[in-house]
């Protein structure tokens, strides 16, 4: 954090500066989350760097990407002190979809997206809410990731959960789920074959099979 102020001294209307320490504040909150501590501060404070970096470059999809982030880690900190977070993922989907319309080929940026959707899905269905569109979404946003980059395995991953998930969310109404169970285990296998000793999807995949 120190580097990103010496810059603002020098030159205030530097992107890359307030980007930056952004970043710096974003990387510090996780890590007070981690410890149980409040990082609402710190995430708050890189958002208000990150204005004036938009202030300096308005359709910067990097600057964008990151303030969709933090207002998803802001609605996921309201989730965890049991208040309503969709107004935060709300503007988080704003962000990123402006990212995305701005840098199309970013996979991490669909996946980010995606991210979203998938909190959003498992918040409706604990409010006995239908998720299904919100799974979808995920859905979506996974496999263009993964036509972009098909060693994305966080987007395989991610593919592999919300076909899970639609296929959880079938069995509790009554409805044919075993379509989606296959498209979970064959998104989960892809994931594997990017990297095969990542111990969350093989747990997942065993979920899945079960």
């Amino acid at each position: 954090q120190a580097d990103g102020r010496e810059v603002l001294t020098i030159d205030a209307r530097c992107i890359e500066a307030y980007r930056g320490r952004a970043d710096v504040l974003r990387r510090r909150g996780e890590w007070k989350h981690r410890a149980e501590d409040d990082p609402t501060t710190d995430w708050q404070d890189a958002l208000t760097d990150l204005v004036r970096a938009r202030a300096l470059k308005p359709d910067d999809a990097s600057v964008e990407r990151l303030t969709g982030g933090l207002y998803h880690r802001l609605g996921e900190r309201k989730e965890f002190k049991g208040e309503d977070p969709r107004g935060e993922w709300r503007q988080a989907l704003d962000w990123l979809g402006k990212s995305i319309a701005h840098d199309p080929s970013s996979a991490p940026g669909l996946v980010n997206e995606a991210t979203v959707h998938e909190s959003l899905a498992v918040w409706k269905e604990a409010h006995a809410e239908d998720p299904a569109e919100e799974f979808r979404k995920v859905v979506e946003g996974c496999e263009k990731a993964l036509s972009l980059d098909p060693r994305l395995e966080l987007a395989a991953q991610k593919l592999g959960d919300a076909w899970l998930g639609l296929g959880a969310r079938n069995l509790k109404r009554g409805e044919a789920a075993m379509e989606d169970v296959q498209q979970a285990l064959t998104a989960y296998d892809r994931a594997v074959a990017i990297r095969t000793d990542n111990w969350v999807v093989h747990l997942r995949r065993g979920v899945a099979l079960e």
